[in-house]
């Protein structure tokens, strides 16, 4: 199966507004600016691990399966506002909503993705609002 990672990239780099660049865990000291560098232009971060087996879900060797993978990666969206960073969010949820990977489907974590808002980051110039979004991926390569 292909790396997981690299398609979400690729998703995420096609989705109109993200004018500010798709990201791989690292967002560099200087990103792309509006308004002689007063606000950010959207962005987005993919935070990714390698994913890993079903534990509950192995057959009586016990023994780890190669053949599944169990993979949660977050996309952080971030915009100079609120409502940019809420319009961002819903165009990556639903360019990302269902997206077949291997033998699965990932899927937004309807738990943790019910209620969020932009939460303001204050601690960088230009400040900026950001809203992290999860995702699951279950599949049987």
């Amino acid at each position: 199966m292909a790396d997981p990672s690299a398609i979400v990239m690729a998703v995420l780099q096609g989705v109109p507004g993200l004018t500010g660049g798709v990201y791989d865990g690292q967002v560099p000291d200087t990103i792309p600016t509006t308004g002689q560098g007063k606000f950010v232009k959207p962005y987005a971060v993919l935070w990714a691990g390698t994913g890993d087996d079903i534990p509950a879900e192995r057959d009586l060797t016990r023994l780890s399966a190669a053949d599944v993978l169990d993979w949660r990666p977050q996309v952080t969206v971030v915009g100079p506002s609120g409502a940019v960073c809420r319009d961002g969010a819903r165009a990556v949820l639903a360019a990302l909503r269902n997206l077949h990977v291997g033998g699965g489907w990932l899927i937004p974590d309807a738990d943790h993705n019910r209620q969020l808002s932009p939460i303001p980051d204050n601690t960088v110039t230009p400040v900026r609002m950001f809203m992290p979004l999860r995702f699951r991926l279950v599949t049987t390569q």
